[in-house]
């Protein structure tokens, strides 16, 4: 800082901050993961939704299916690959029920 300047005031934007390691920082990865039922599943809720959509005049609606969207955070350390099969096993085993339901990840 220059002679006058107000030892209060903010950096500018851009400046880096002291005590602050860029190199260090956490990189994790956020993998989506999007969970829905399989074609020949009814989908009970998304006739209702339907149904709703028509009675408020959204008559362009043919069908609405409904599922889950999960967004996963995976900590850096593990190869692409490894954080694929790692969800896979995470959907088939927690996140989707594969009798039922189709799972797509995205990482």
């Amino acid at each position: 800082m220059g002679a006058g300047a107000d030892p209060g005031r903010r950096a500018a934007a851009g400046a880096a901050r002291p005590g602050i390691c860029y190199e260090t920082r956490s990189m994790a990865r956020k993998a989506k993961v999007y969970v829905t039922l399989k074609r020949g599943v009814l989908d009970p809720q998304g006739s209702a939704v339907a149904r709703s959509l028509h009675a408020l005049g959204y008559q362009e609606v043919a069908d609405v299916r409904l599922g889950k969207f999960i967004e996963v955070e995976i900590a850096e350390g593990s190869s692409p690959n490894e954080a694929r099969q790692r969800l896979d096993e995470m959907c088939r085993r927690l996140l989707a029920n594969t009798v039922i339901e189709d799972y797509r990840i995205e990482l």
